[in-house]
């Protein structure tokens, strides 16, 4: 008998769905190698030898392991070689590729990658400084089998109030062999420049915008309500979104200190600081409700403290924090709201001291009229 692996799952899968791998093989051993593969190289991330019993071997909980490399590297999408090697010299390979995805599903790879965007949200409601990237897989393509993408922004008067869709395309996906990760970026002040030519000297507003990828459809709207908390996070897909929350923060300051005698003098030393927020989110809708369960769980969660700007490139700048306990009562009735409180500390033990750049009271240089 050949040595040959098995898989519980076709060319393409959900990190979730990666259960059980077997290897059957006449050997006394079997030596089992996982690699990530990143154009022609190849890396390996695990390796090991096992013994057969009754001429197999089956391998459990390989996800975690995927799961950990691909967020390791900030991968939503990978593709993986699973090489076994018998002591018999006989050997067998499988090259599949991984949608990263922490949580069951009743969907089917295909049916993500074709018809929506790396998100649960349908619907994202965002403020106007920060662009929403979306992520999306473009599965291989033939020339003529290209995706269109496209917007349709919808834009009001000021003058008269009048709503506007303004259809915008705006180039194909391209094509290729394999999968392949996409991303848009979308800002508002693009917006501007792709409608800027149907009003001419009338000013406008953008109040949202639908961006479709082929079958795939998301639709921003743009708020100018400045949210109390925002945070970058990794959802379910290991791919960046954007909280951004209404409510109230309490912050908790806990000092500790140990005390000694000295001299008939009292002494503090081993002094620590523990800082955390406690956050009570507004009235929430459903959907909001359940897609904030995956900020509770995620691997990477950023505050933003500042003003963003192009060169904080999404969240690589901002400081990590941890969300050490968290409560979500969601229900789909209309008789009570949807309650979900958390509580977040930042990785660094130093506490936060919250202070800002403080501004001139007048902004004008004062002039003595009598001088």
């Amino acid at each position: 008998m050949a040595t040959s692996i098995h898989l519980n799952f076709g060319d393409i899968a959900f990190s979730s769905a990666v259960e059980r791998i077997t290897v059957r093989t006449d050997a006394a051993s079997v030596d089992i190698s996982l690699y990530i593969l990143s154009g022609d190289i190849e890396n390996i991330i695990f390796s090991e030898t096992y013994y057969p019993y009754g001429n197999l071997v089956t391998l459990h909980d390989f996800a975690s392991i995927i799961e950990a490399e691909m967020s390791l590297w900030e991968q939503p999408l990978a593709t993986f070689r699973l090489a076994a090697r018998g002591a018999d010299g006989t050997s067998g390979t499988k090259t599949f590729s991984i949608l990263y995805c922490d949580r069951h599903t009743d969907l089917q790879p295909g049916a993500v990658i074709g018809r929506q965007f790396l998100t649960s949200r349908r619907i994202i409601t965002a403020t106007p400084d920060i662009p929403v990237p979306l992520f999306y897989v473009v599965p291989p393509l033939k020339y003529e089998e290209q995706e269109l993408i496209a917007y349709r922004i919808i834009t009001r008067r000021c003058d008269t109030g009048l709503i506007r869709v303004i259809f915008s395309p705006d180039g194909y996906t391209g094509y290729g062999t394999a999968y392949r990760l996409g991303m848009l970026t979308v800002s508002r002040d693009a917006l501007f420049d792709k409608t800027a030519k149907y009003y001419t000297k009338t000013d406008y507003e953008i109040l949202g915008v639908t961006v479709e990828i082929g079958d795939r459809s998301v639709t921003i709207y743009y708020s100018d309500t400045t949210p109390d908390l925002r945070l970058w996070f990794t959802n379910m897909f290991n791919c960046l979104e954007l909280a951004e929350l209404h409510g109230d923060t309490t912050a908790k300051t806990k000092v500790k200190r140990s005390e000694a005698v000295c001299s008939d003098t009292l002494r503090l030393y081993d002094q620590s600081v523990e800082q955390s927020f406690d956050f009570q989110a507004d009235n929430i809708s459903l959907e909001t409700a359940r897609w904030l369960t995956q900020l509770f769980t995620s691997r990477d969660v950023r505050i933003v403290n500042r003003p963003y700007n192009e060169e904080d490139y999404l969240n690589e700048s901002f400081p990590s924090v941890l969300i050490t306990d968290s409560t979500s009562e969601v229900q789909d009735g209309d008789d009570e709201l949807n309650k979900v409180k958390f509580t977040y500390r930042r990785t660094s033990v130093r506490p936060d001291s919250r202070i800002s750049r403080i501004e001139r009271i007048h902004n004008e240089t004062y002039k003595n009229p009598f001088s």
